[in-house]
């Protein structure tokens, strides 16, 4: 057993910091995530280094740096990503920007080299960068490539290594050879970490928060918080200071919280259901030390986000006045750690971009989390860890595989428009570099006046969304169309197909929260999982958020229901499930027949953009 921890994981802002640390853990080695600019000084005693990919551009001002001493340290590095452009960037080598993005999966060639040991020479990897290294520093070779890109470099002598793609990630199927090679062959580590018992280590952070205080838990259905619930029952010995909700935000799908009260009585947990869609619609926040509009009347992603997760902080407030409990009560949530990272917490890393807030992790709930009164057992697992977890606890197949809904629910589902086009000259700039990359495909493509939220390079993206148009649909050309024109930097990150072969009004209907486009969305919803459950195409995808978006294809005030029936383990990268290739076609086919029965519906899309660039959700 080695005294000290082998391997040190700089990190400079990389949304898969957290997935580099796992597997570097599955390969039973233990590791500590440092920020970026730790001094060489303060690495002595580590045997080898890995330097994380991160949003920044290299050669803009502000960009985060390491210790350049750290590459004449004598020390094995791996760089990732921006790991790699730093490599370079210090070593004699130069990064630029070519124009274009890489995001998603790519083809990629290896040489000869003892990173790739045991490794075939053409691997499927997953790209996210901008910048590309265009001239190896002295002493480096080229040890993969594709098209134009340098993709892997290496100096056997100085034992430093770079990969231009993520190897953490379940994208890159040899990934977690290549950090095999890297600890075992090159840094020459040795195995020093035994996994402990995860339920073991839940339950001492339970008891180590909450004590003897009473405890409110905000359950909302899913695995996450399911697993949490069963978790604090089993640790804490006094049931009575245990208080289970489910807060129905009006936002809930159809029939969801009956159903959720009914599951979680059925594992033993007796849940109090709180009726609040009215405090939500009128709920607002403090932004920057201004009040915002109440919630019915906002159209930014973030700001929703941030008042309905500041609602449901308060929320702790109202049970804490109403039942006589302590002010000290915890609350407990059942956070992921993909949660943290997306939004920007401290407690996933240093530097991380937020690229959209999530509910259970916005500035009322980091207050609590101050004045150490919020628990949150699973924080640093991922959902598959988390399902894991659950089947160690005896739940249900049923329960444990549930499908994701975010807790704001439908709201985040709903993209609302004041009416406005916004940008009209960028939106028209996009269109022109749209129809150039179209040219002569045979496929027509629109930009949507509408933007979504994507992840590209580490950062967060709000860019328009695109509908491509043909007849016949071939799937994999589609995908590959929806590639190459997020990766096209025309600010366009989430590419759909459309099953209604004509061009959308230009102008956005006006679409806000409230009880009418709720209700539209929750029946489209209702119709979609109602498919997918009957013929069990669900059990083949991970999720499938159904979207009401403000744009029409005929009569005024008609709207558009997107698709996006998504394939992942851990939701931090992800592929579309399209009709053949992942999702039955014939599951989507009647989905599209159903939901343009609707009176109000104009349009389906299915989503075909992977992770990155597009989010799982579009808000």
């Amino acid at each position: 057993m080695a005294k000290h921890k082998q391997i040190a994981i700089l990190d400079a802002g990389s949304q898969f910091c957290g997935q580099i640390d796992r597997v570097v853990h599955e390969l039973e080695v233990d590791c500590d995530i440092l920020p970026i600019n730790t001094p060489v000084n303060n690495l002595n005693r580590y045997r080898a280094l890995i330097i994380s990919g991160g949003p920044d551009s290299i050669n803009e001002p502000g960009a985060k740096q390491c210790d350049p001493k750290i590459f004449e340290s004598g020390k094995p590095v791996l760089g990732i990503c921006y790991g790699m452009q730093l490599i370079a960037k210090y070593m004699g080598g130069t990064v630029s920007d070519s124009g274009l993005r890489e995001d998603g999966k790519t083809q990629t060639e290896f040489s000869t080299s003892p990173l790739f040991k045991n490794i075939d020479s053409s691997q499927q990897v997953w790209m996210s960068h901008g910048d590309s290294v265009d001239k190896l520093p002295p002493g480096f070779e080229i040890i993969g490539g594709h098209k134009n890109f340098i993709s892997a470099i290496a100096n056997d002598k100085k034992l430093i290594y770079g990969l231009q793609f993520h190897p953490e990630v379940h994208n890159t199927p040899r990934g977690k050879n290549i950090f095999n090679n890297f600890l075992f062959d090159i840094a020459g580590v040795v195995k020093d970490f035994s996994a402990e018992n995860r339920l073991k280590t839940c339950m001492e952070e339970i008891k180590e928060v909450i004590g003897d205080k009473h405890v409110i838990l905000y359950l909302s259905g899913g695995v996450d918080s399911t697993v949490m619930a069963v978790l604090i029952a089993k640790t804490l010995p006094s049931p009575e200071k245990i208080h289970a909700y489910h807060i129905d935000n009006g936002f809930m799908r159809a029939g969801e919280s009956t159903a959720v009260a009914l599951a979680l009585k059925n594992l033993g947990v007796k849940v109090n259901v709180i009726r609040a869609a009215d405090k939500f619609f009128n709920a607002s926040t403090l932004i920057h030390g201004k009040t915002t509009k109440q919630l019915k009347y906002i159209a930014d992603p973030q700001e929703k986000r941030k008042i309905i997760g500041d609602c449901f902080a308060s929320i702790r407030g109202d049970i804490i006045h109403n039942k006589s409990l302590p002010a000290d009560t915890v609350l407990a949530q059942g956070t992921l750690r993909p949660d943290i990272i997306e939004s920007g917490s401290s407690l996933a890393g240093t530097g991380l971009d937020t690229i959209k807030t999530h509910h259970n992790d916005t500035d009322g709930i980091r207050k609590l989390r101050d004045e150490s009164l919020v628990v949150e057992p699973l924080k640093f697992l991922y959902k598959d860890q988390v399902r894991s977890l659950g089947r160690d606890l005896g739940l249900p197949d049923k329960m444990v595989n549930r499908h994701p809904f975010p807790g704001p629910g439908l709201a985040i589902r709903i993209i609302c428009s004041d009416g406005t086009m916004g940008n009209r000259v960028k939106l028209e700039k996009s269109q022109d570099n749209l129809d150039k990359i179209l040219k002569n495909t045979g496929v027509e493509g629109d930009v949507l006046p509408i933007q979504t939220v994507g992840v590209q390079g580490d950062g967060r993206t709000y860019a328009y969304a695109a509908v491509l148009r043909c007849n016949n649909p071939d799937w994999h050309r589609l995908s590959d169309l929806s590639r190459k024109i997020t990766n096209a930097k025309i600010n366009i990150n989430r590419v759909t197909y459309g099953y209604i072969n004509k061009t959308p009004a230009q102008e956005p209907v006006i679409t806000y929260l409230n009880h009418r486009t709720t209700t539209q969305l929750r029946k489209a919803d209702h119709i979609v999982r109602d498919i997918i459950n009957k013929d069990g195409s669900k059990l083949g995808i991970n999720q499938m958020p159904v979207i009401l978006a403000p744009t029409s294809y005929g009569k005024s005030g008609q709207r558009t229901i997107a698709l996006r029936p998504f394939i992942t383990p851990d939701f931090m990268t992800g592929e579309a499930a399209l009709p053949g290739l992942g999702i039955p076609a014939k599951t989507i086919n009647s989905c599209v027949q159903q939901l343009l029965k609707l009176d109000y519906i104009s349009q389906v899309l299915i989503d075909l953009t992977s992770k990155p660039p597009g989010t799982t959700e579009w808000e």
